[in-house]
């Protein structure tokens, strides 16, 4: 899967958020493209009346 993962200039992970296996393979795929320093992450979980402490956290 990775393999094929780094041929794509995006990847999409959807989720079900009460699946374990789903937020584990998710890491792991986190965890393999930052050793690569090809990732960038962005979360759809966030409001937009966030963006302002999501900012400070960066």
């Amino acid at each position: 899967m990775l393999k094929e993962m780094y041929k794509a200039e995006v990847v999409l992970f959807g989720e079900h958020h009460n699946n374990p296996i789903v937020h584990w393979l998710q890491y792991e795929a986190t965890v393999d493209f930052s050793k690569s320093n090809k990732l960038t992450l962005s979360a759809e979980m966030f409001d937009a009346d966030n963006q302002a402490a999501l900012n400070d956290y960066l």
